[in-house]
């Protein structure tokens, strides 16, 4: 530094740091962070607002009039699970509109965290973007949610509506063609 001219400080962030918005959750006592962008709504069965359902080997919750699929964040992610059932769900938007309900133990805050890269060995499991670190220092795993969702079963198949196919559909409905290509 020179007398009169200040000080210059050059700090090189890499490329792979981003700013994330994010809900932080629980599952099986341990912490995870779900991108904002994806969270539709947070609700309680104890309200008394949803009704379940088995259908062959899937659980479905119903709420507001629509059957999600429910997934449970501990089996999706093979931690122990707890005895007793999720009260908890955070519905979740992928792709297009398809909606599931993401299963949790206890719902922490919003925050805004820095996300790092993983570890290609950590990547590999396909479920998580990235980690970051609490204002604490609690380590956490950012989910991908569109990918737990997949695992799930979840269709994969998102499809943008065409203009051709939104002008034909019945007012306040979206018709979809979809076609396969390998």
């Amino acid at each position: 530094s020179l007398p009169g001219e200040g000080t210059r400080f050059l700090i090189c962030v890499p490329l792979t740091l981003s700013i994330l918005p994010s809900l932080t959750v629980e599952a099986c006592g341990q912490t995870f962070a779900i991108p904002r962008s994806y969270v539709e709504e947070i609700v309680s069965a104890a309200g008394g607002q949803l009704e379940f359902a088995q259908v062959g080997g899937r659980r479905y919750v119903t709420f507001r009039d629509r059957r999600l699929a429910c997934v449970s964040l501990g089996t999706a992610l093979e931690l122990e699970e707890a005895e007793a059932e999720a009260s908890l769900y955070v519905i979740l938007r992928l792709g297009w509109g398809d909606l599931y309900a993401l299963a949790v133990d206890r719902i922490f805050d919003h925050h805004e965290l820095v996300i790092k890269p993983l570890s290609p060995g950590i990547m590999q499991s396909g479920l998580f973007v990235g980690c970051t670190q609490l204002d604490d220092g609690t380590p956490v795993l950012v989910l991908d949610v569109a990918a737990i969702g997949y695992g799930a079963g979840i269709p994969r198949e998102l499809h943008r509506p065409s203009a051709a196919t939104i002008g034909a559909s019945p007012a306040g409905y979206t018709s979809v063609s979809t076609s396969a290509s390998t």
